[in-house]
């Protein structure tokens, strides 16, 4: 969304703004840019419903956040109240971590880490692999 497009999505006077993944598909700049563009349309009093599949998003870029799983909600309120460890792992089958740090600025921000080290075999590979050389036998 370039300042040209934001200029021009304000002239109209919307009152809600509706994104399907807007930072999918772009580098980590990208998603950056386009994230505090759409944070500055909702400060200027345009409601703004995003999906997403980053949960440091919702921490960082919004103040209400709903969990769908299988088309149904799951869970809405505050990103810090919805997005839980518990329920990432319902959603993704995962296990996170979810974590406070603060950047240069002293801000606090929650991120999400994985559980388990990354150097670990992953069991359901290990399982994938021993049914195809069933199958192949």
């Amino acid at each position: 969304m370039g300042m040209g497009n934001k200029e021009w999505l304000t002239a109209q006077e919307p009152r809600i703004l509706i994104m399907d993944e807007p930072t999918a598909s772009l580098d980590f700049g990208n998603q950056i840019k386009v994230l505090s563009h759409v944070k500055q349309l909702a400060g200027l009093n345009i409601a703004v419903l995003m999906s997403c599949h980053f949960p440091e998003h919702a921490f960082i870029y919004s103040n209400r956040a709903v969990l769908l799983n299988e088309g149904r909600i799951l869970h809405s309120g505050t990103p810090g109240e919805t997005i839980t460890a518990h329920r990432l792992k319902t959603l993704y089958g995962v296990d996170v971590d979810i974590v406070t740090v603060k950047n240069r600025m002293n801000q606090e921000l929650q991120v999400c880490i994985p559980s388990r080290s990354l150097a670990e075999p992953d069991k359901s590979l290990e399982l994938i692999e021993s049914r195809k050389e069933y199958a192949l036998a």
